[in-house]
């Protein structure tokens, strides 16, 4: 899965360059948590184009009748985000991308919970999303959207058994865009990057109110005083 990541200022001048959009001076995010309103590369076509906007990460599709934060979902499977009718008219129309630099995963060890960071090669990526919009005049009217998930790569898989897509560049623009056939997405999806490299990091980043470069910092398991050899 994918519950917490972070993003640094100035990573999105690679989306500005690859895919020709404006986007937003952000400050530098090490802990980006679900409820949170984010930077988000929302899908169109070659003609309207794309666009990065702020966006509620917790996806709730525009057709509830009663919508609920309760309700919403921050991860969509790949096994099932084309057929599940929360995800079917996302998946089809409104994809997008989600620009991270890393991103937090928690290894069971014993009864404890062992963060970790996890970084590609490059200095960032981009996460497989759906986004939708609700047009009323609730609170929660704003976009929102969902990260989507696969089987873990090899060599992260002792921390987790599941991760977020990270879609190449090469798949970007026609991920986003709208007259992409259906039939193609799925070999999009499953041409994910898997060149990533782990290290363990402080538990303060279990914490929702905790911000700052020293999350990502790497600790020593002994240190951590977490594990549990019962």
């Amino acid at each position: 899965m994918c519950g917490r990541y972070t993003v640094a200022k100035g990573s999105l001048k690679k989306f500005e360059e690859t895919l020709g959009i404006r986007v937003p001076e952000i400050s530098s995010r090490y802990n980006v948590c679900p409820g949170q309103d984010n930077p988000v590369i929302r899908g169109g076509s070659e003609v309207t184009g794309f666009s990065c906007d702020a966006m509620r990460w917790g996806f709730l599709p525009n057709w509830l009748d009663e919508p609920d934060t309760q309700a919403s979902t921050i991860n969509a499977r790949v096994e099932t985000v084309s057929e599940k009718p929360y995800f079917r008219d996302a998946y089809s129309q409104r994809r997008c991308l989600v620009p991270a630099d890393g991103y937090y995963e928690w290894q069971q060890v014993g009864k404890a919970k062992i963060p970790h960071y996890i970084q590609g090669e490059s200095e960032v990526f981009a996460f497989a999303g759906l986004w939708d919009e609700r047009r009323d005049t609730r609170p929660d009217s704003a976009s929102s959207y969902a990260i989507i998930t696969t089987a873990a790569a090899e060599c992260i898989r002792f921390i987790h058994h599941r991760m977020p897509v990270v879609l190449p560049q090469r798949h970007w623009k026609a991920w986003l865009d709208a007259a992409t056939s259906p039939d193609a997405l799925p070999s999009i999806l499953k041409d994910w990057r898997a060149d990533f490299q782990s290290h363990a990091v402080s538990s303060l980043v279990n914490s929702r109110e905790n911000e700052g470069p020293e999350l990502v910092h790497p600790v020593k398991r002994s240190l951590q005083g977490e594990f549990d050899f019962t």
